[in-house]
């Protein structure tokens, strides 16, 4: 069985009332935090990339 071949996801950066950000990608059913927005995005592309899913550049957001 080969890697997972390189792929996009969207995923949505939002500010969250306790401070921080949250990231979700639509793609993938996960979700992360961080303290800041470049936070929140490393987070998650450490996430998606748990999963299996090969990156090969930190994910782009919308706010």
């Amino acid at each position: 069985m080969s890697a997972p071949k390189p792929e996009k996801f969207t995923v949505l950066v939002k500010a969250i009332q306790e401070g921080g950000y949250s990231a979700h990608c639509v793609e993938v059913p996960v979700s992360c935090q961080g303290k800041t927005k470049e936070e929140a995005l490393k987070n998650i592309k450490e996430a998606i990339e748990s999963l299996g899913w090969k990156l090969n550049k930190t994910p782009n957001s919308q706010t």
